[in-house]
């Protein structure tokens, strides 16, 4: 989740090519001599590989299309029984789903790490810049029962992509002590359900569940496996490719943006 994102729209891709290495510090003894640049977008891999640059694929996201797959269809379609009485349960009981509005709601969530007071407040140190930098673009999501924070997660918002993206280093952390109320019931279900509900109400088409290896994508024992199953998600393959910056940044997109 680091570097820039360029949106499909954008047609002139000479100045943001060219841009790329200037946005990243380095000294002149340790000079940039490529670009490693993520792509899962199946017209743009078709058009690099085209240009035959060197890639790997070892990465791929778990992304859900709401307009596929709509919140009524995974409720009478993905969901098992035990997975809407789990929502039923915690809804039942006063649980809500929100976001962070003030410092303490930030404190909350962070309290969840269990971490020294010193690491928690590095932590609320980079959640504010990246409020700052992202204004409401970026928010911290809580799901709360009786006053308390018992889950939450950082969730980037890309209206350009039309893309939530759940933070997979910062995914929903929850501790049982925090939980007024204990229950076999899974939490994480109603708090994605509620992530998902809300995606498509404010009209984005993707929720981005974060970036697994290939391997996961279809390993039926791995713990991700039920969080596919419930919401439908597929296994998007991403690839990394290798771009030299060595003065060809503008011959470089000239050739991306013909082939596009």
């Amino acid at each position: 989740m680091a570097g820039p994102v360029v949106g499909l729209r954008h047609s002139n891709l000479l100045p943001i090519m060219a841009s790329l290495p200037k946005s990243i510090k380095f000294s002149p003894r340790n000079p940039i001599i490529a670009m490693r640049i993520r792509i899962h977008q199946p017209q743009i891999v078709e058009s690099l590989r085209s240009l035959e640059f060197e890639y790997s694929q070892r990465y791929g996201i778990f992304l859900l299309d709401l307009q596929a797959r709509t919140p009524e269809h995974i409720w009478s379609n993905g969901f098992q029984k035990h997975d809407r009485q789990a929502i039923k349960y915690f809804d039942q009981h006063g649980a809500e789903f929100g976001f962070a509005e003030r410092r303490s709601d930030y404190l909350e969530y962070l309290d969840l790490e269990g971490d020294s007071s010193e690491k928690k407040a590095r932590h609320l140190d980079v959640l504010s810049r990246m409020w700052l930098s992202l204004g409401d673009r970026f928010k911290v999501a809580r799901v709360t029962l009786e006053g308390r924070t018992i889950m939450g997660s950082t969730l980037l918002l890309d209206t350009v992509t039309s893309t939530l993206h759940v933070m997979k280093h910062l995914s929903f952390r929850y501790r049982e002590e925090n939980a007024p109320v204990k229950t076999m019931h899974s939490l994480s279900t109603f708090a994605f359900w509620n992530v998902v509900n809300w995606a498509k109400e404010n009209g984005f088409r993707y929720v981005d569940f974060g970036s697994y290896p290939k391997e996961v994508g279809s390993d039926p024992r791995h713990i991700s496996s039920r969080l596919r199953e419930r919401f439908e998600i597929e296994f998007v393959p991403s690839y990394d490719f290798v771009i030299p910056t060595h003065g060809t940044a503008f011959s470089i997109a000239r050739k991306i943006k013909r082939v596009i």
